[in-house]
Parts: structure tokens; sequence; C-alpha cells
């Protein structure tokens, strides 16, 4: 009898485990369906293109593909640290942040949470920068189908500064991922995220 019931028990357990399991892994993918299907109002776009006169609007557009692809890596990388590689990705969510409204209901709709922005260096070490780069770096590379360890092409969010051309881009070696230190480096992680820009002050994303 007893054995019976710690049988019950433990299908009862893995029962609600799995409902949760399944529960937890729809709202992943809707909040994801969010992100891929997001466009960003065109007055975020215009405030970007009149901070970066360089920037036509093709190139605008590729980069709010890298914004978007920046926040899949954070919506995926759950309680860890991530980085952002990208400066033209992390000018755009600037631009983003300014929009109050359009940016709160975003981060509601896709995150559950306000996506915070601030410099890196704020209580990070550099063990923790360099695990976040490569935090970034794997899932940014799951996220186009590229093997990790062995990529011979950039995710869009490394690429993306060179494609467009804006200042300061930095050329990331895919073969090795050689992830240059720079005091502009930006991360995120958690229910927060961080961001130092260009080299700039961050944003604390209020």
């Amino acid at each position: 009898m007893l054995a019976a019931l710690v049988i019950l028990a433990i299908a009862l357990i893995s029962a609600v485990a799995y409902a949760l399991w399944q529960s937890n892994r729809r709202a992943a993918l809707e909040r994801e369906r969010v992100i891929r299907g997001y466009v960003f109002p065109p007055g975020v776009l215009e405030q970007f293109r009149s901070s970066h006169p360089s920037m036509d609007l093709k190139g605008t557009q590729l980069v709010a593909r890298a914004l978007r692809q920046f926040f899949l890596v954070h919506g995926r990388a759950g309680a860890q640290m991530i980085s952002m590689p990208s400066k033209a990705a992390d000018a755009l969510w600037h631009s983003f942040i300014l929009d109050t409204k359009a940016y709160s209901l975003f981060c509601r709709n896709a995150f559950g949470v306000y996506l915070h922005h601030i410099p890196t260096q704020v209580d990070s070490t550099r063990e923790e920068l360099d695990s976040a780069s490569l935090v970034t770096w794997r899932l940014a590379c799951l996220e186009e189908n590229i093997n990790p360890s062995r990529a011979t092409r950039l995710p869009l969010l490394y690429a993306i500064d060179n494609k467009v051309g804006f200042p300061g881009a930095v050329a990331y070696d895919p073969r090795s991922f050689k992830q240059p230190s720079s005091p502009g480096g930006c991360s995120g992680g958690g229910s927060g995220g961080s961001c130092d820009g260009d080299g700039g002050g961050g944003c604390g994303g209020d």
C-alpha cells in the first residue's frame, strides 16, 4: 500500500512539473513571437537616424533586426548576464528607451519585466564580463543555426556595425571569437540588462 502511494505521489509530482514546464515553454515561445514580430515605432527609427545621419533606411532596418536578436538573446539567457557587442544596436536601444510608453509596453510583453540599461562596469568583474560575452556569442550563434565553437561567419548582432559602417565598428573573429577588451561593452541579465554604448555614460532605463 505504501509503495503504491509513493508511486502515485511521484506520478502526480511529475505531472505537475510537466504541466509547469509546458506552461513556461508556451510563455517563452509567445514572448519570442512578440520580439520577432515587433515593429519599432517610426519615431524611434527617426530619432536614431537623426542622431546618426550616415544611416540610411536600409541600414536602420538592419540595425533593428540586430537589436531584436539581442532581445531574443536576453530572453533566452534567463538569469545569465549577457553583453551587447554592437554599438549600432545599442544606439537604437537608447533611442527606443526614449519612447517611454512604447518601450515599457514592449518589455512587459517580451520579458514580463522592464529591461534596464546601465553600465556593464557596475559591480561586474572581468570574469563576469568575459562569461557574459561567451553566453551572448553562443545564443546569438544558435539563433542563426551557427555552431558557436566552429563558426565561419558572424551572427548579425556581431556583424551589423561593419555591415552598416557604424562609427567605431569592431571586427570580430568568427573562427575563434576574439572578443576585444573594451570599456564600451554592454551587458544584461536576469530581469535587467546593461550597456555602456559607445563609451559614453550608460542609460539607467528610467
